[in-house]
């Protein structure tokens, strides 16, 4: 695709070319895709300067000469975007694909009102492409600050904990905040940390992660360690500094 060509003002009877118009308009308007996917299919070469619409994040985005990025995203911004926002009930598991690409460093989960129908531990396994779920290699420790629950350890695991305790009700709701690094970004090592309420004991929970397969993660899978689970998860992309 041709770069932009700048401001222009077409008289009446101007002969619109196919090079004035790849470069006055196609290159220089904000273009809607359904999914960074269909941008990619879309427009092999990239020019610095363009700008894109994307229906299923509702992020627009401008190519800065080597990524996509949000607006308020590069020259120093600060600010988190939001990728998606989905709500669901009574599932044994939770996918959350396609939030995790090049575009942040930083991501930050958000879990409200997290509850189970037994009460159980909130899991989190990794996705990449295919989807496929990542079932080993999770190290970390998490603690619940009641006395009487303890601390969960885990040494090549099958997943990472993130909230130790959900209740069954949503009236025992569990809440909870991860951030994660070193996802869509290369093949990478993601780590981790979450904060958030455990409702087992009344008491805050939080602990660390890490993953020892390095790739590229594109999404992350949420279950209980027995049940089902109930919750509302929003994904926020931190702006690179």
């Amino acid at each position: 695709m041709a770069a932009g060509l700048g401001f222009i003002e077409f008289a009446t009877g101007d002969v619109l070319t196919a090079a004035a118009a790849n470069g006055y308009l196609a290159s220089q308007t904000v273009m809607v895709f359904a999914s960074s996917a269909a941008r990619s299919s879309a427009i092999t070469s990239p020019q610095e300067g363009m700008f894109s619409y994307l229906k299923d994040t509702n992020a627009t985005e401008y190519y800065s000469g080597t990524a996509w990025t949000a607006i308020g995203g590069g020259g120093g911004a600060s600010g988190f975007t939001l990728i998606s926002r989905s709500t669901f009930a009574a599932q044994a598991t939770a996918d959350i694909d396609n939030v995790f690409t090049s575009t942040y460093e930083t991501y930050q989960i958000v879990i409200e009102y997290a509850y189970s129908s037994v009460d159980s531990d909130l899991h989190m396994q990794l996705r990449y492409a295919g989807p496929n779920t990542e079932t080993t290699g999770y190290y970390g420790k998490f603690a619940n600050f009641a006395a009487s629950y303890g601390n969960t350890a885990i040494t090549n695991g099958a997943q990472a904990v993130l909230l130790t305790g959900t209740r069954t009700g949503i009236d025992q709701a569990s809440n909870g905040t991860f951030y994660i690094n070193n996802v869509g970004n290369g093949s990478r090592n993601p780590m981790g940390y979450a904060i958030g309420w455990g409702a087992s004991g009344l008491a805050p929970s939080m602990g660390s992660f890490y993953q020892a397969t390095a790739r590229v993660y594109t999404g992350f899978r949420l279950k209980n360690a027995s049940g089902n689970i109930s919750a509302t998860v929003a994904v926020y992309g931190l702006a690179k500094a």
